[in-house]
């Protein structure tokens, strides 16, 4: 299962820990709550959840998510300036009551057991993003420093918790942005249809954030479509940094291990483009990730692959990748062509 690690104010996180209920906010543009949705439809029943409380900069765990990620505007957080209706819920885990301390986090990030994110400062780049990917080999070394915050207590003793009863599910398309549309009882957020314009005589994604999406939910939950595109994956992660000092992200990162508890050894990063002609140049910077990214791990560079999915790849990106399966085989390049129906449904077709 998935790990995450999800940001709270003192105050929020009071709330959230009474009620069993983590919530992401609703009142903003239509393109942020596209970022929104992409992080939390990542999140699926029975995944592990750390909470960083900003204000005492501590991390709590270890919680696991009950729930379906689920839209509601009921009035839990009428004392706050957002109804923070996109959530899911969750339970205590593992009894550690005893937070860890924000520099234990960042001493793992500096001896690079954790990678998948270089800060607990907010993204910069997305200032509204509260739930960050941990891949399971990082979640379960933070599961090793709070138990040696918690030694005097038994990490068995839970509590119970309960879980919210889910109506059938509403699509994103049909609430983000729409304030009206937002249902008063918890109801499952599905994601089956993007948001579309045309762009020459053809259906593409309105935004980049609504294809992450559509990406983070499809790659959490195992689909078929997910399996066939991408074979069997361990973790997959969104927005992964490059390295501590590059501010470029990777779009989706797909790891493979032999186990949770082992490192991932071979990574494919797959990055995204809503719409325009891929070229070679393009490519070439997907290139530069898998070499950067390989550096960063400091594993082969044959052991990261890499995915472009675009609208259209001219000839020359074709004939680019073509060439260099047949002269770098270690190093592999796939492309990947979507496409969208009038009403947003998305398919998908290899290209080389």
């Amino acid at each position: 299962m998935a790990s995450f690690l999800c940001f709270a104010s003192p105050q929020f996180l009071e709330r959230a820990l009474s009620s069993n209920t983590y919530g992401n906010v609703g009142n903003k543009p239509v393109r942020t709550l596209w970022s929104v949705v992409r992080d939390l439809t990542a999140i699926t029943t029975g995944d592990t959840v750390f909470f960083y409380e900003t204000g005492r900069k501590a991390i709590h765990g270890v919680f696991e998510v009950t729930s379906e990620p689920f839209v509601c505007a009921d009035g839990l957080y009428s004392e706050f300036s957002d109804p923070y209706p996109f959530r899911f819920a969750f339970k205590q885990k593992l009894n550690f009551p005893n937070p860890m301390p924000d520099f234990e986090f960042i001493h793992l990030v500096d001896r690079k057991v954790v990678w998948s994110t270089s800060t607990l400062q907010h993204d910069p780049t997305s200032p509204f993003r509260s739930i960050v990917n941990l891949s399971e080999s990082e979640a379960a070394a933070l599961e090793r420093v709070l138990v040696k915050y918690n030694t005097q207590s038994d990490p068995t003793d839970v509590s119970a918790a309960p879980t919210p009863s889910l109506t059938k599910a509403i699509e994103a398309l049909d609430v983000i942005g729409s304030e009206a549309a937002w249902p008063s009882t918890p109801t499952v957020l599905g994601i089956s249809r993007l948001p579309t314009s045309v762009v020459a005589s053809s259906y593409v994604c309105r935004y980049e954030f609504a294809l992450q999406a559509y990406f983070a939910h499809m790659l959490s939950r195992r689909t078929t479509q997910a399996r066939s595109l991408f074979g069997v994956y361990r973790d997959s992660l969104t927005e992964v940094p490059l390295s501590a000092a590059e501010p470029r992200r990777i779009d989706v990162l797909c790891t493979y291990s032999a186990s949770a508890w082992q490192d991932p050894f071979f990574f494919q990063i797959v990055e995204l483009k809503r719409q325009g002609i891929i070229t070679a140049a393009e490519l070439n910077q997907l290139v530069q990730y898998m070499r950067i990214f390989s550096q960063k791990k400091g594993v082969e560079v044959g052991d990261v692959s890499g995915t472009y999915v675009g609208k259209a790849f001219n000839p020359e990106a074709v004939t680019y990748v073509q060439q260099r399966a047949r002269i770098e085989v270690e190093k592999p390049i796939a492309l990947l062509r979507y496409s969208l129906s009038s009403d947003g449904e998305i398919d998908f077709e290899p290209v080389a």
